[in-house]
């Protein structure tokens, strides 16, 4: 299976009924996941990346099904040990990331960086690189550091057990690394300006020299590939 990277826009979703209605199409745990939110926005994004989920699998031939967490809490489904995905969302915009072997993606809108985060949890290394940047550039330099390592942990698994200062992302060389414990990692990680005001990055497994092309999603795109609840789901 190709790494592939969507991404959608969230305001592109329908309000009111219509928003009941799309959101039928999603496994089960997602509905109730959006049900058990408060704000709209968290709902819409939360929606959003479900529908990104569902464009996916139905996009690469698999029918829909519900999704499952492991003891760990890392999302995949059962029956297709060979579809792995990772989702995120913020601001505006939902992701997704889909690879045939483990995998970990991130977005986050950019604001004023919180440097108390990167004192308490990023390592030394990262920190160096933060107080480095010039301030203009801080805040890219701070956000790409962030989803670089929200990828990482996504694709490790082992969720809060893995403390976000126990290892570190290297941008020295011609690719973007990870170090734990001073051993580099084989996994490959890619950082992304995919849409204006928002940092996004992936984690692949392996020693890959490209990542994937990031492609938005659009409403339609979803409507036409994920067409019916009722067909699709098995």
């Amino acid at each position: 299976m190709n790494d592939l990277f969507y991404y959608f826009d969230s305001r592109e979703l329908p309000t009111g009924d219509a928003f009941d209605e799309i959101t039928e199409i999603l496994p089960k745990n997602r509905i109730e996941k959006i049900k058990r939110l408060r704000r709209t926005n968290d709902k819409r994004l939360s929606a959003s990346a479900g529908l990104l989920l569902c464009f996916a699998l139905s996009g690469s031939g698999f029918p829909l099904s519900d999704t499952y967490a492991d003891l760990r809490g890392k999302p995949y489904f059962p029956e297709y040990p060979g579809f792995k995905f990772s989702l995120s969302h913020s601001g505006c915009f939902a992701a997704c990331l889909i690879s045939g072997s483990e995998c970990g993606c991130d977005i986050e809108k950019i604001g004023k960086p919180n440097l108390g985060i990167a004192d308490r949890h990023f390592s030394p290394a990262e920190q160096t690189i933060i107080s480095d940047a010039s301030e203009d550039d801080r805040a890219d330099v701070f956000y790409k550091l962030w989803t670089l390592k929200e990828s990482y942990i996504k694709f490790d698994g082992r969720g809060l057990a893995l403390p976000l200062s126990s290892f570190s992302v290297d941008l020295s060389g011609d690719g973007i690394r990870v170090r734990e414990r001073g051993t580099l990692r084989k996994c490959a990680l890619f950082s992304y300006d995919i849409i204006h005001g928002y940092k996004a990055a992936v984690c692949l497994s392996g020693e890959k020299k490209e990542g994937p092309v990031p492609r938005q999603v659009h409403f339609d795109d979803i409507v036409n590939t994920v067409r019916s609840p009722k067909q699709v789901y098995r």
